[in-house]
């Protein structure tokens, strides 16, 4: 995740992360 979404902290990484595995499920 932090590799994909170049997040500075493992929060920000979590967040994103949720935020798009919810997005690709939805799809």
């Amino acid at each position: 995740a932090n590799a994909v979404h170049g997040s500075d902290s493992d929060e920000n990484a979590q967040i994103e992360g949720d935020f798009f595995f919810t997005a690709d499920e939805q799809f």
